[in-house]
């Protein structure tokens, strides 16, 4: 973006030190420390960035040497040379520890957000953690011929597929090794987190959710990263919340989406939330015994690729409005990995025009056609 636009997210903008002494407002947000980029690229910009070059600039030159890449085929798969004490993982979690010790006993409540860039690629996990998965088990692809994406409008947009790319079957397993050393280097964060809350005396009185905006296929339907269109693969991440003093279950088999997660912490915390919202209130749902529906979108500006899903207990409906009505409806109970489209046939075809009828429905409450927009952005 234009420098005169002075966004923060920019890394040009903090390479020519426009953000020096910026700590926020930002969307909302009192104070704001950032990190940008995934892997070694957030050590160059963003507060992690500027504090890793101003305490640690030996760390910042050893990433300029070239690391071994054993599989070629993926340029993006290495150990790095920075141990996990260096890492954004261990930062974040440290900048938030840092708050809660200095919180006093009679400070207003507060809101953080930490926003791990991990896991994502380049698959590069840190020196002292990635030997201890080097050889771990992995699990096994689902649908590596692509069976269950055939026909699919994304397809020509995606990354190409594994055998066009010619990446073995053995590389993407070191991918998945080095996408397990990315999550236990946040489960350590979390970990850093928790005992931290608890050495404030705020661990019985604090509500956290951990949750995530994304999958990538690692293997399954024939891909490695992740794409334009909708898969289990993609959208299934974990939601997890600590609310202590609620009555809510230890277990929700309940589908929701990361756009229940602000009216549900919101009632958590006693808080008012936004009149209009999209999302639910999933601790009031458990305790009323009731049905709920998760919904997704995609695009890439590109109108065949625009995609509205909606998911029940049961099935993924995906909707392609701009190829010719295009659908997929993938049966979970039998078919949790989705290898196998099954829009358009007889015992199937009831489902198939409910949870269109009502994701049509919701779309029509929520966006409005007269803007002609493809995003909900």
């Amino acid at each position: 973006s234009p420098t005169a636009w002075r966004f923060p997210e920019t890394t040009t903008n903090w390479q020519q030190g426009l953000f020096d002494d910026w700590s926020g407002p930002y969307y909302g947000f009192q104070h704001c420390e950032l990190t940008l980029g995934h892997g070694e690229g957030a050590c160059h910009a963003g507060h992690y960035g500027h504090w890793l070059q101003r305490e640690h600039p030996e760390a910042v030159a050893r990433l300029r040497e070239h690391q071994p890449r054993p599989f070629p085929e993926i340029g993006d798969l290495y150990a790095s040379t920075l141990p996990f004490a260096l890492h954004h993982s261990h930062w974040l979690a440290e900048r938030l520890a840092a708050y809660l010790r200095r919180r006093g006993p009679g400070d207003a409540p507060f809101f953080a957000f930490v926003g791990f860039p991990d896991p994502h690629h380049p698959f590069v996990a840190c020196a002292d953690i990635a030997p201890d998965f080097e050889s771990c088990a992995v699990q096994e692809f689902v649908d590596p011929e692509g069976a269950g994406m055939a026909g699919s409008p994304v397809l020509p947009l995606n990354q190409q597929s594994l055998a066009e790319m010619g990446i073995s079957a053995e590389a993407v397993r070191q991918a998945i090794r080095y996408t397990y050393a990315l999550v236990y280097q946040i489960d350590l964060a979390v970990g850093m987190i928790t005992a931290a809350l608890q050495e404030a005396g705020l661990a019985d009185d604090t509500i956290v959710a951990f949750t995530s905006d994304h999958g990538d296929y690692l293997g399954d339907h024939g891909h490695l990263r992740k794409g334009f269109g909708a898969s289990g693969s993609l959208l299934h991440v974990p939601l997890l919340i600590r609310a202590p003093g609620s009555d809510l279950p230890s277990r929700v088999d309940l589908p929701v989406s990361n756009a229940d997660v602000m009216p549900t912490l919101a009632a958590l915390a006693g808080v008012t939330p936004p009149p209009v919202q999209h999302g639910a209130d999933v601790s009031a749902l458990v305790r009323d015994g009731r049905t709920h529906q998760a919904f997704a979108f995609s695009t890439n500006g590109d109108v065949t690729s625009l995609n509205h899903t909606i998911c029940d207990e049961r099935y993924r409906l995906t909707w392609y409005p701009g190829v010719e009505d295009f659908v997929e409806l993938f049966d979970h109970a039998n078919d949790p990995g989705e290898c196998r489209n099954v829009a358009g046939e007889a015992q199937h075809r009831e489902a198939q025009e409910r949870l269109l009828a009502l994701l049509k429905e919701r779309l029509a409450g929520w966006y409005s056609p007269i803007l002609a927009r493809t995003a909900a952005w």
